[in-house]
């Protein structure tokens, strides 16, 4: 499904219809296996043949969802307002990962990152690291791989507001100022659409 999903990235399908593309597929492999064997068993009992071609039909999609499982952020894009306008961390446009050291999730976010910037190279992103320690930016820029910047907050207690103490948070900036904020949880297909969206946009005009 992971394959699939990619395939789908990369021929230039936005994040959502990548996502669920593979869901389709699995769809429609369950009523082509469906037909076939319909077509090959009209001999068979016909309860046979409707328990074993139901069986037929639910079967990819099944085992599409039990190893790639739907989850409740994954379509999300429940973005909220960023209150503090003149937070000194938020005057560059682009995206913004807010984060922590040592935090899990936040490397977590990277390779999906990673996949944003060579998809739209033009997408400034940067991850903004809530410390006063600069050996804590260097997991996070060994990930990185030169990707993008990874700094030190310039006001960390401001900039943990923002996420309300939950990490990583993410900030699309635009004419420097922030524009909405989205949890790790809300940070799904449709809100990366909505960034990648906006700064093709924004290259479009510039063109």
């Amino acid at each position: 499904m992971q394959t699939l999903e990619n395939f789908f990235l990369n021929t230039g399908l936005s994040w959502t219809l990548s996502k669920l593309f593979p869901y389709i597929v699995c769809v429609l492999l369950g009523l082509l296996l469906m037909y076939i064997f319909l077509k090959l068993s009209r001999k068979a009992a016909r309860p046979v043949r409707i328990i074993v071609a139901l069986i037929l039909l639910i079967t990819p999609f099944i085992i599409g969802f039990s190893t790639h499982p739907i989850y409740t952020g994954d379509f999300s894009n429940n973005s909220t307002a960023v209150t503090d306008s003149d937070n000194a961390d938020l005057q560059k446009d682009g995206l913004v990962v807010i984060t922590i050291p040592g935090c899990p999730y936040c490397l977590g976010t990277i390779p999906k990152l990673k996949k944003i910037k060579e998809r739209y190279p033009q997408i400034p992103i940067r991850y903004v690291v809530c410390t006063s320690d600069a050996s804590n930016l260097e997991s996070l820029r060994e990930e990185a791989d030169g990707k993008f910047e990874v700094e030190m907050a310039r006001d960390k207690q401001a900039l943990a507001k923002v996420t309300s103490g939950t990490f990583p948070g993410f900030v699309m900036v635009e004419s420097g100022k922030p524009v909405c904020y989205w949890s790790n949880d809300n940070f799904g297909v449709r809100a990366i659409d909505k960034v990648e969206s906006t700064f093709a946009k924004h290259r479009a005009n510039e063109e």
